[in-house]
């Protein structure tokens, strides 16, 4: 028996994470996750929990509920029970309206595994029915009046979730993300909407007010006193400059766009050789290869050696390095 005192302090443990195991599966908040159908299935559920229900049904259809690890048996049913909710309220968050557009797209999915999700309750009754549901009551007309107010509104924040309220509902904002990016252009965030979804023409706009509001010439130009480049610095000292660094992001941003739309850009590719951020430099390059013009530029092919010599990252480095090493033999004679 003496020999067996050693393992007294693992069974302590044990008996302590049991313990605490049941203490929390028995805990009121993990009840109100495990059972959202329970909590929305009352008749006079106060806002609050209505809400904490709410999103626990937006998770469950966006596969991201805590309990997904195993088939949530009453998911249908806390689905349908968010929706009864929803008919009884007066619209009132847009919140609430995006967990109906995530219902409906849950339920309409073309990959929709029939077998798996019967172990969750649902039918092809249930599916169609809460298909509809979720339609009606995104099709009430007090939400018009609550996507207006955010799609008004100068918080980058409530506008974004407005704009994907309307989106859901077919409503084009493309023009009202180009104001707010005229109206900012500092803000990245509102260059990203408009990356993308851009065309060629709404592309060829983006380049030209990249070059008015970006320091596309200083980014360029920024030099050691070798002459080399500077993308050594490290991101990490832009980030005491929130200004700088937004620049860089909506350079990336521009970049990424001229990966797809060969005809426009020298400015935004040089600056993007030179870019503290490595993805910047290499879409610089993948533009750069896109671009048969550039290739027999003096300039540009200068920035892109001096981007070599000064890269730190060993595999772009070698991407440059090839991509010089064809240029020159594409400048042999025969």
């Amino acid at each position: 028996m003496n020999g067996l005192w050693w393992m007294l302090p693992s069974l302590i443990v044990l008996v302590w994470l049991y313990l605490e195991w049941m203490r929390r599966q028995l805990s009121p908040r993990s009840a109100e996750y495990v059972a959202p159908h329970r909590v929305l299935a009352e008749p006079d559920i106060g806002a609050a929990a209505f809400d904490e229900a709410a999103a626990g049904v937006h998770a469950l259809v966006a596969d991201g509920y805590p309990y997904r690890a195993k088939p949530y048996a009453h998911a249908a049913d806390a689905v349908a029970a968010f929706l009864w909710q929803m008919d009884r309220r007066a619209p009132h968050s847009l919140a609430h309206f995006h967990t109906l557009a995530a219902i409906r797209v849950y339920v309409l999915r073309d990959d929709w595994n029939a077998a798996a999700r019967a172990r969750e309750g649902w039918t092809d009754a249930s599916r169609s029915a809460c298909a509809e549901s979720a339609w009606r009551c995104m099709t009430q007309p007090q939400w018009t009046s609550l996507v207006d107010a955010g799609l008004a509104s100068n918080d980058d924040n409530v506008f974004h979730t407005a704009a994907q309220a309307a989106d859901a509902l077919g409503r084009n904002c493309a023009a009202l993300h180009w104001q707010r990016l005229i109206d900012k252009p500092e803000a990245p965030q509102r260059w990203f909407k408009c990356a993308c979804d851009a065309d060629a023409e709404r592309t060829t706009a983006l380049v030209a007010l990249a070059g008015r509001v970006l320091p596309l010439a200083r980014i360029a130009a920024q030099a050691d006193d070798d002459g080399s480049s500077a993308v050594v610095l490290a991101p990490e000292s832009l980030q005491h400059d929130d200004a700088a660094y937004a620049q860089l992001v909506v350079l990336e941003l521009v970049l990424e766009l001229l990966t797809r739309f060969p005809d426009m850009g020298r400015d935004v590719v040089l600056a993007g050789f030179n870019s503290p951020l490595a993805r910047s430099r290499q879409l610089a390059l993948i533009a750069f290869l896109r671009r048969p013009r550039l290739h027999h530029d003096g300039e540009v092919v200068a920035a892109l050696q001096r981007a070599a010599n000064a890269e730190p990252g060993k595999s772009i480095e070698q991407h440059f390095r090839i991509a010089i090493a064809d240029l020159d033999r594409a400048a042999l004679p025969g």
